[in-house]
C-alpha cells in the first residue's frame, strides 16, 4: 500500500469538509485516538506478561517489538511501555501477578503522556 496515496486521500477528504464539519470531526478523531492508545497500552501490558510471544517473532524485548513490529518511534514505544508498566498501579486494574517495576518512579509511570 502506498502511504502517500492514503495520506493524500485523507487530506483531500479533510480539506473538502465544511468549516462546521471539520470542527465537529476533529474532537471525534481525538477521542478515537485516545481510545486506541488506551487499548494499545492494555494489550502491551498483556503482552508484557507473555514475553515468549514477541521472542518467538525474533524480538528480544518489548521495546524492540514496539519499535520494529509496530513501527513506533523510540519515544512512543517508551511512553507506551511505561504506561503499560503502570497499569497495575491504577485503582481497579484487574492485572494481578504483575512483575513490579524496579525504578523509583514506578508509581508515576502510569502518568506518562501517550
Amino acid at each position: 500500500m502506498n502511504t502517500n496515496i492514503v495520506s493524500s486521500n485523507i487530506l483531500d477528504i479533510a480539506v473538502a469538509l465544511s468549516d462546521r464539519d471539520l470542527l465537529a470531526r476533529i474532537p471525534v478523531l481525538a477521542a478515537h485516538e485516545r481510545a486506541a492508545a488506551a487499548e494499545l497500552v492494555a494489550h502491551l501490558a498483556a503482552l508484557r506478561l507473555r514475553p515468549s510471544l514477541y521472542a518467538a517473532q525474533g524480538y528480544g524485548s518489548l521495546f524492540a517489538y514496539c519499535r520494529h513490529a509496530l513501527r513506533l518511534s523510540e519515544d512512543a514505544a517508551s511512553n507506551r511501555i511505561h504506561a503499560a508498566r503502570g497499569l497495575p498501579e491504577v485503582p481497579g486494574s484487574s492485572l494481578t501477578a504483575w512483575p513490579q517495576a524496579s525504578s523509583a518512579s514506578a508509581p508515576f509511570e502510569c502518568c506518562v503522556p501517550i
